[in-house]
């Protein structure tokens, strides 16, 4: 990976930011299946070699007023093995309306690479010579867009609270005719994964939903966490029918608490 950055600060009110990531994986896939007819071995995965993925970015922060903040920005990526390629426009507004009290809202484009094995996945496209194809090294970047808007209040010096809403249309997502149903966005909630051969940006997904936070700083030697999110979670195959993804239980709960005892001037017990 090589990444650089460069920070400009013109005035009290105007702050730019922008730089590049470059990353060069080395991969080596092999994997094998028994096939019956013609009563051999094929190698659905064989690959080795590099990807390249590069990413540049602009950003720009102006204050209008000590109340009023808005920072915009310009996201690109380029997936050099097959020149997948987006433009992401980003953007998020922050409102102090009283001492304390925060409304933000943000927008903005973003994109993902599907697992790098799935664009070297590949089938046997003549049993005589055994030739092999990768149907899916073209496959496109998935995008999404999210919007999302919070409330934000400090309660004294020592607790926070916090209130989001968001919201994510995703599309370009791989499925597949072989089963309709199937989406991309299911994997990773398992140990392994689901692929097939000649997948197409034809998916799309959904999510939504509400979270709450309440949060207590280290003080008088405790702190306390507590979030709680109630969501929607949905996704299309090739079938364009919409179900519930994996990941979609609908809400989560959690609970975070610590406390520390000093054991003189420089030990302390800690326990969370």
């Amino acid at each position: 990976t090589f990444s650089s950055q460069l920070f400009h600060k013109s005035d009290s009110r105007n702050y730019f930011r922008m730089g590049l990531i470059a990353d060069l994986h080395h991969i080596q896939y092999q994997g094998k299946q028994y096939q019956e007819d013609p009563g051999r071995y094929y190698q659905y995965m064989d690959g080795k070699g590099y990807l390249g993925v590069g990413r540049v970015y602009g950003e720009w922060q102006h204050r209008f007023s000590d109340q009023l903040q808005l920072t915009s920005g310009l996201h690109a990526s380029w997936l050099m093995l097959n020149n997948s390629f987006a433009l992401e426009p980003r953007m998020g507004l922050r409102y102090t309306f009283l001492p304390g009290q925060t409304i933000s809202l943000g927008a903005g484009l973003h994109s993902q690479s599907q697992l790098k094995a799935v664009y070297f996945m590949q089938e046997m496209s003549d049993t005589i010579a055994i030739g092999y194809r990768k149907s899916n090294e073209n496959l496109d970047l998935s995008r999404s867009f999210h919007l999302v808007s919070g409330y934000d209040r400090l309660m004294g010096n020592n607790h926070r609270i916090r209130l989001e809403a968001y919201l994510q249309e995703l599309y370009n997502i791989p499925v597949t005719p072989d089963v309709p149903s199937f989406s991309m966005l299911n994997t990773g909630g398992d140990f392994i994964f689901w692929a097939f051969h000649d997948m197409l940006n034809q998916g799309r997904g959904r999510n939504y939903g509400l979270e709450l936070t309440i949060e207590k700083f280290l003080s008088q030697g405790f702190y306390y966490l507590i979030t709680a999110s109630v969501f929607d979670s949905k996704s299309t195959g090739y079938n364009n029918i919409w179900l519930n993804t994996a990941f979609n239980n609908n809400y989560i709960f959690n609970v975070l608490g610590g406390y520390e005892w000093s054991l003189g001037k420089r030990s302390l017990l800690q326990v969370d």
